[in-house]
């Protein structure tokens, strides 16, 4: 199964790209966070908030489905 992963701010730096394509086994979010951090280690050092199809994932066991699009996003403030 393909899902779409986009890096913000750091976590892009970090990456080296805004996004890409990532193939996975099973379907749920954890398996995908975990095939994110093994191909870039340094992301596990980094805080960040996870967002499946723009809404806010409550968990590691949010179902995926092909073509859905992850978002890692790191902490940020305004004022």
């Amino acid at each position: 199964m393909d899902i779409n992963v986009r890096y913000f701010g750091r976590l892009a730096e970090i990456a080296g790209v805004d996004s890409e394509l990532l193939s996975i086994e099973n379907n749920v979010l954890s398996e995908a966070l975990k095939k994110v951090t093994t191909r870039k280690p340094e992301l596990e050092q980094e805080l960040f908030a996870v967002f499946v199809n723009k809404k806010k994932a409550v968990n590691e066991n949010t179902p995926l489905s092909e073509n859905d699009e992850l978002s890692l996003m790191p902490p940020f403030a305004g004022g």
